[in-house]
């Protein structure tokens, strides 16, 4: 892997990412590593919120408002929702899915993350437009940035789909035997562009056509609201 360049794709219909670690990547849910992955992650699963790196806090992504309350014993969490943001299906996500998503993976995902209080604090999901908020009956402990690193996803609605599951990145996935090939998702303003990523090079890579980037550059979720 090239460090200390960052390449420009975007007039580049085919685009080569050669040394890019690629562990087992599942087909019935997103690996946990995907939504840590600054790159492959960020392009096809990416996570509700993140740790950047460069500025050493969390920040939202998929969300674009993260805001924790208190109201008499209650703990609010209040979810902003992005716009303009859809899943490889095509449809345009709502805050419904991200209900859907929560109610299925939050107490989960409290224990995967270390968190002892036993039983988890009992909460419930209001969800009005592009907004969700999460009220627990009592203070949980953690803050809403548990989210790091967790990719949104549900059931493929695709029947083309090599994965049965689904998110909402730029980019589709598609297994091709020596990695992946990803293509643009066509609701998004990108140019039409694929990328194949391969751990290691092979004959079917052209030499000029490698993307140079370094460990800290993140690939951009979608259009920026």
């Amino acid at each position: 892997m090239s460090s200390g360049k960052v390449g420009s794709a975007v007039q580049r219909s085919k685009i080569a990412i050669l040394g890019w670690s690629t562990p087992a990547f599942r087909k019935d849910e997103p690996s946990e590593w995907l939504g840590n992955d600054p790159v492959l992650g960020r392009l096809t699963c990416p996570p509700l919120t993140r740790l950047n790196l460069q500025k050493g806090a969390s920040e939202p992504l998929i969300f674009n408002r993260v805001q924790t309350s208190h109201e008499g014993a209650e703990t609010v969490w209040t979810l902003g929702l992005r716009t303009g943001i859809f899943w490889w299906s095509g449809r345009e996500l709502n805050s419904g899915d991200v209900v859907r998503f929560l109610k299925r993976n939050l107490p989960a995902l409290l224990e995967r993350k270390g968190v002892s209080l036993k039983p988890v604090p009992e909460f419930k999901i209001l969800e009005v437009p592009h907004e969700i908020k999460v009220v627990w009956q009592k203070d949980p402990v953690v803050e809403p940035f548990i989210f790091n690193g967790v990719p949104l996803w549900q059931e493929s609605q695709r029947q083309d789909s090599d994965f049965k599951f689904e998110c909402v990145g730029r980019f589709i996935p598609k297994t091709d035997g020596r990695g992946f090939t990803l293509t643009s998702n066509p609701r998004y303003q990108n140019e039409a562009q694929e990328f194949l990523f391969q751990e290691h090079p092979t004959s079917t890579v052209r030499g000029g056509s490698g993307f140079e980037f370094t460990m800290a550059d993140e690939q951009p979720l979608a259009l920026n609201r």
